[in-house]
């Protein structure tokens, strides 16, 4: 993602909430495509699985129940992938930080 996409993001999702607080899920579901649509190749995982959520939630508020949760399901799949930042417990980034067990564990892996 480009820097100079970041502030045009922001904007879209700002609209984007504004929309659905005012029963306009339909345009919070264009303004969320566009900000997707927008994203590069290399962009945060953790942005992409925000905008799956929101889309998914939107989308299911515009009535499309089964596209919203197909989304929802994709963004906790990606938070749950070896390489999301979310997919592991606070006692496992313990353990990776400093070498220690996680709490609770007397002994083994």
């Amino acid at each position: 993602m480009t820097e100079s996409f970041q502030p045009c993001l922001e904007a879209l999702m700002v609209h984007a909430g504004q929309a659905m607080r005012s029963g306009r899920p339909r345009e919070a579901v264009r303004l969320i495509e566009e900000a997707e649509a927008n994203l590069g190749a290399g962009a945060d995982a953790a942005l992409r699985g925000v905008l799956r959520r929101n889309l998914g939630i939107a989308l299911a508020a515009a009535g499309e129940l089964e596209a919203g949760i197909a989304r929802l399901r994709e963004a906790l799949a990606a938070d749950r992938s070896p390489n999301s930042p979310i997919s592991t417990s606070p006692a496992s980034c313990l353990q990776k930080a400093n070498g220690s067990r996680p709490p609770g564990r007397a002994s083994g892996p």
